[in-house]
């Protein structure tokens, strides 16, 4: 009992303590919110927070950047820091160096860009000559890496070839024609052409001109010439503006289209936003141009092919399921006489042959974009002869034999 009165009063002291704090913090609240009425700023308690947490970061990076083991092990163990870029962005600037996915707009000047407005749409400029490679790094967006350009004939400061060496994935070609399109290789020429329209992905954005879906299917086929209409940041205004215009530049050629249709294109905000509008104006299109065949590939985030192994907190993909309209996309390209293929389903084939969900993500280079194996098996679909990839793929002893 004794011993019990005496621990009483030092905890009434504690609380005393405690609540002469609480207080003294309130009253601090309420005098800076007076000091700060009218202008657009945060609580005491909010800056203390985002200090605490910006020592703690820098703190981690710091501990990280001196860590002798950052810079062991395999060259592909290392990754790439935020600081290393900034601490580069006027080397980068002043040799022409691009880089996307990242927040240093000054890296993206018009200049250096790849696309342009030309009054009509968007569209690639002519006479591109790039390298390209993906920067390994999970300081910006997982699944969605830094994607780094620089004019071929570029003479890039030591520093920059540096980063580029150490912590770039692979190197590949980026070239444009005279008319902006994506080179296809081996250069065929043909009065029967097949396009291959879309954004990036038919673009093949993050692979080498030789390993696009146009340069792939051009290597089994030298009697039609495979064109490449794919533009990165493309949406279907652009896509559709872009056929018009091919139909203009190759009258009565057409003899194929390929529409790889991304998951971005749902956009009940723009024109041709919805599967029934794109569907029934590829209907037409293909009508009007004579164009016996047309195939609708839809090109789906990986988020929405392997969820378990893509979707986690504080990653702002994009998570939207997209459902219906993926639904309403097949049903109507069938009823349009097209034939329709799934990226998301070939994902899943690869996955039970390998027996393991990550083999799915083989197929592709980013968050969306198609490796090079990824477009290899696209492009043994696209050559059997009435094959769909929708629900169903094709067996190991239908896959045609590389000739």
């Amino acid at each position: 009992m004794f011993q019990g009165w005496t621990r009483k009063p030092v905890l009434l002291g504690i609380l005393a303590v405690g609540a002469v704090c609480a207080a003294t913090w309130l009253i601090s609240e309420g005098l800076y919110a007076i000091a700060q009425r009218g202008q657009s700023d945060t609580s005491i308690t909010h800056k203390t927070y985002i200090l605490v947490r910006e020592q703690i970061i820098k703190g981690l990076k710091l501990r990280e950047a001196s860590d002798p083991a950052a810079n062991e092990g395999p060259p592909y163990t290392r990754v790439l820091q935020a600081d290393d870029i900034e601490d580069l962005l006027p080397e980068l600037k002043e040799a022409g160096v691009a880089i996307g996915n990242v927040p240093y707009s000054e890296l993206m000047s018009a200049d250096d860009a790849i696309n342009m407005d030309d009054g009509d749409c968007l569209t690639q400029k002519p006479h591109v000559d790039k390298v390209m490679t993906f920067l390994r790094t999970h300081a910006f967006k997982p699944f969605d890496p830094p994607n780094l350009f620089y004019d071929r004939r570029a003479d890039l400061p030591p520093k920059i070839r540096k980063l580029i060496d150490t912590y770039g994935v692979r190197l590949v070609a980026y070239t444009t024609n005279e008319y902006g399109e994506r080179i296809t290789v081996p250069a065929v020429g043909s009065n029967r052409k097949v396009l291959i329209a879309g954004d990036s992905v038919a673009n093949g954005t993050g692979i080498d001109d030789s390993e696009t879906i146009s340069s792939q299917l051009q290597a089994f086929d030298p009697e039609r010439q495979y064109i490449n209409l794919g533009i990165a940041g493309a949406d279907a205004p652009d896509i559709i503006c872009a056929l018009k215009k091919a139909a203009e530049r190759y009258p009565h050629q057409i003899d194929e289209l390929i529409y790889v249709y991304c998951e971005n294109d749902f956009d009940t905000s723009v024109p041709y936003g919805t599967p029934e509008a794109v569907v029934a104006w590829l209907k037409d299109f293909a009508d009007t141009q004579g164009i016996a065949k047309v195939t609708v590939i839809y090109a789906p985030f990986i988020y929405n092919v392997v969820p378990q192994s893509t979707r986690f907190r504080f990653h702002a993909g994009d998570f939207s399921t997209s459902a219906q309209q993926r639904a309403a996309l097949a049903l109507l390209a069938g009823e349009a006489g097209f034939r329709y293929m799934d990226i998301g389903d070939l994902a899943m084939a690869e996955a039970d042959r390998t027996k393991t969900p990550f083999g799915a993500l083989s197929l592709f280079s980013d968050h969306v974009h198609l490796s090079p194996y990824g477009t290899a098996r696209l492009v043994e679909q696209l050559r059997l002869p009435n094959s769909s990839l929708s629900g169903q793929i094709a067996t190991q002893e239908q896959r045609p034999v590389a000739e």
